[in-house]
């Protein structure tokens, strides 16, 4: 019941600013990317002698960071150039996430999987 009513008070909050609330969307997937990048390097640099490739890792760690710092720059203008930059971004972080399973994939820990 809480969370019914919570939703309907930001429903009206977003009827009522939507501004402030693309502002605050774009500030959470800021966020996200920041945490998600940081935790992406990390786990490169502690598994750094476990698997080979860490790179890839590390790069798409980057590319969060770089999404982080794009839409928190200018959140404004991040708003109307949101779709391009995510666009851009899932098919970067795509195409290594790709490349790091398959380099996953050679390492017989990971094989049978």
């Amino acid at each position: 019941m809480i969370i019914g009513v919570l939703g309907i008070i930001i429903g009206f909050l977003t009827f009522h600013s939507p501004r402030i609330t693309a502002l605050a969307l774009i500030i959470y997937i800021a966020a996200w990317a920041l945490m998600i990048g940081a935790t992406e390097i990390a786990v490169a640099i502690k598994l750094r002698r476990e698997i080979k490739g860490e790179w890839f890792l590390i790069l798409m760690g980057l590319a969060s960071i770089v999404f982080a710092a794009l839409l928190l720059w200018n959140p404004l203008a991040g708003a109307a150039a949101l779709i391009w930059i995510m666009a851009w971004y899932a098919v970067i972080f795509g195409v290594l996430a790709i490349i790091f399973g398959f380099r996953l994939r050679s390492l017989p820990a990971f094989a049978a999987h």
